[in-house]
């Protein structure tokens, strides 16, 4: 008996390095794969790049205001729409939705913008809570909270920092 187990495990072994050994690779129907690499990062489906223009009037209708586009400020009701939502409640009643003039007021009201700002635009409070996307795919910044893969374009960015690198006028 100990001699059968022996002879069929050796067997056993040899058949499973001839089996690895001619594998190539294919899949058949009915046989399953594991693979233990991670899934790549999907592109996201949510860059935030509308319009041109780096005047007030052209950052809030295509970037900041309710564009009705996902990232918005004031798109999904529970960030800056109105000061009773809760994101607007988080961020000392920053409001964004209810006029251009009371959305450039509020970035000035909160510190997210000042006249220091002018000379380093790049490092404005409204600049660094942006999200923003690395070569590498991770995010920077915060907002928007929603969708989650929203993240604002490098061109976006420069419209944004030009305009406050301009004074922030309320043009």
């Amino acid at each position: 008996m100990r001699g059968t187990w022996a002879l069929s495990s050796s067997a056993l072994v040899a058949v499973t390095i001839v089996a690895c050994a001619t594998a190539g690779g294919e899949i058949t129907p009915g046989t399953e794969r594991f693979d233990a690499a991670l899934p790549p990062t999907p592109e996201s489906s949510c860059p935030i790049e509308e319009g041109s223009g780096d005047k007030w009037s052209d950052i809030y209708r295509d970037l900041l205001g309710p564009t009705g586009k996902p990232g918005s400020c004031s798109l999904v009701k529970t960030c800056h729409g109105s000061a009773e939502e809760s994101g607007a409640k988080a961020s000392n009643f920053f409001v964004c939705g209810t006029s251009k003039d009371d959305c450039r007021q509020k970035l000035i009201d909160t510190n997210l913008i000042n006249e220091d700002d002018k000379a380093a635009p790049e490092k404005a409070g409204l600049v660094t809570v942006l999200r923003t996307r690395n070569p590498d795919k991770t995010f920077k910044g915060i907002m928007p909270k929603e969708p989650k893969d929203c993240f604002f374009t490098p061109t976006s960015l420069n419209r944004i920092t030009t305009w406050i690198k301009n004074g922030f006028p309320n043009d």
